[in-house]
């Protein structure tokens, strides 16, 4: 008993529970610890500050150079004008916004509104950026026309397609005719699969402008989805001679498509004579860039056109046989111009003649011959002269001899629009770079 009893006293008590202390006594709880580490909603404030200070501080930038844009006009010197583009373009994504500002001009505006607000849509064209999809949506459903067109047509570029697309394709099936086709391209510029049944149903449609904008929009977006509904389309002889210029842009923008089927089409169309002479010898010009046209079939059908009624039908037809390696073809597209020089060498037109085949073979020094001796024949109309003075800078050019290409360009007395135009051209791609001899088309 007695050592039951002195266990018993051994063992602790049971605890009193605690009490809890009334509210008003309470200890305030810690406060968090500190990590030294912003919020969220404070990093996101100081991101918009930040935003806003770029911003402020590339407006007076872009104002500037739309403001140089503006002054030269839409017809300014192109090579002047590339070069503000570009330092507008090395401002980056941060001068998205202010951009956006001045894409719509309103519905009464100046020609300088005008300008001003197409200069920015161009700009804009690599920057569309996700915090401008926002405004150009708001802009595409209620801005003034020429705004709305700007916005769509920039809503092609997105970093939301997903958002973009439904955006369009709404506008496409609801909005007026010409906005539903700058739609789209805009759409053809995504491409996104879920819209290409609308490129199908515009091919496909009765609308000959519809058509022609599913085209258009396809060939600039280099889109190879639709070949085989163009194909159909070319195939319809009606429908080919409608659409020809159009159908042959999208043949050249994709031509990893043309096939055998397609060489056909194109060779039938040019063989019904549905087509202006023009029309054909453009197609029969283009030809060669396909690779097909190599083929002994296809060469074969080519040569078909050796009896035709129509020159200049007959000679693109010899000139594409040429391209493609057909010597025989070669020869007889120059027999007549050498037999015209030989009887009559001191006309220098039939030196020009030689000159522009040779050219068009991509034979530049032969060309250069011809082009010289026809310079030695007194020319003295100026357009005629500046005519051969060109074509020799051009063959100079891509012969990449720069100095001589800048030393007949420098003696043909040539306008800034007209120098703008040739900076333009291809073949004249390798002199504008050129920091020193390009600036015989810069104007400079």
């Amino acid at each position: 008993m007695r050592l039951a009893a002195l266990a018993l006293l051994a063992w602790p008590a049971p605890a009193e529970p605690p009490v809890a202390a009334p509210r008003h006594f309470q200890e305030p709880a810690a406060p968090a610890p500190d990590t030294g580490r912003p919020s969220l909603e404070a990093w996101l404030e100081r991101a918009r500050q930040r935003s806003s200070a770029e911003r402020e501080r590339l407006r007076p930038l872009v104002v500037a150079r739309l403001g140089q844009l503006t002054a030269l006009g839409p017809g300014g010197p192109r090579v002047q004008m590339d070069a503000i583009r570009a330092t507008l373009a090395e401002l980056g994504p941060a001068s998205a916004p202010l951009l956006v500002e001045v894409l719509d001009p309103g519905p009464d505006a100046d020609e300088t509104a005008i300008h001003r607000a197409r200069e920015a849509a161009l700009a804009l064209e690599p920057i569309v950026t996700v915090a401008v999809t926002e405004p150009l949506v708001t802009l595409a459903r209620s801005g003034s026309p020429l705004g709305r067109e700007h916005a769509v047509h920039l809503l092609g570029f997105s970093a939301e397609p997903g958002r973009a697309g439904r955006v369009l394709n709404a506008i496409y099936e609801e909005g007026p005719a010409p906005l539903g086709r700058i739609a789209l391209a805009a759409l053809a510029r995504l491409g996104s699969a879920e819209h290409e049944p609308l490129f199908g149903a515009a091919l496909g449609s009765q609308d000959p402008l519809l058509v022609e904008a599913a085209l258009g929009a396809l060939a600039s977006a280099r889109s190879s989805k639709q070949a085989p509904a163009v194909l159909d389309l070319l195939r319809r002889t009606d429908s080919a001679v409608a659409h020809a210029e159009s159908l042959l842009a999208y043949h050249l923008a994709c031509p990893e498509v043309v096939g055998a089927e397609e060489a056909g089409a194109w060779i039938d169309l040019v063989a019904s004579y549905r087509l202006k002479p023009t029309q054909a010898v453009r197609v029969l010009e283009a030809l060669p860039v396909f690779e097909v046209t190599r083929e002994s079939a296809v060469r074969k059908r080519l040569e078909g056109f050796a009896e035709t009624r129509f020159p200049s039908i007959r000679e693109a037809a010899l000139l594409c046989l040429a391209l493609v390696g057909d010597r025989g073809a070669r020869r007889e597209l120059l027999r007549a111009y050498d037999e015209t020089i030989e009887e009559f060498p001191g006309l220098f037109e039939s030196h020009r003649l030689r000159a522009v085949v040779y050219y068009r073979l991509g034979e530049y020094d032969k060309a250069t011959r011809d082009f010289k001796k026809a310079l030695q024949q007194n020319v003295v109309d100026r357009e005629e002269r500046d005519a051969l003075l060109i074509g020799l800078a051009r063959c100079y050019a891509l012969s990449d001899k720069l100095k001589l290409a800048a030393e007949a360009l420098a003696e043909a007395w040539l306008t800034p629009p007209e120098l703008s135009a040739l900076a333009a051209d291809p073949d004249f791609a390798t002199l504008l770079a050129n920091p020193k001899y390009g600036a015989a088309l810069r104007g400079e």
